[in-house]
């Protein structure tokens, strides 16, 4: 999924499939962060943001 997103061209909208449309705090338990902590983590509490985070930063690692 992270290298379709890499190669999408520049230019064009970013678009990704989800599995679940949440973040987890731990997927295999099935368990969720308060939202505190999501504001914390990804400075809102939106799944959609989140998400670009996280596949912003493993498309730069």
């Amino acid at each position: 999924m992270v290298e379709a997103f890499e190669k999408t061209p520049i230019g064009q909208p970013r678009r990704f499939p989800m599995a679940v449309e949440d973040v987890f705090h731990d997927a295999r338990q099935g368990e969720r962060p308060a939202v505190e902590d999501l504001v914390s983590t990804f400075g809102s509490e939106d799944v959609a943001e989140a998400t670009r985070t996280i596949l912003g930063e493993a498309a730069s690692s």
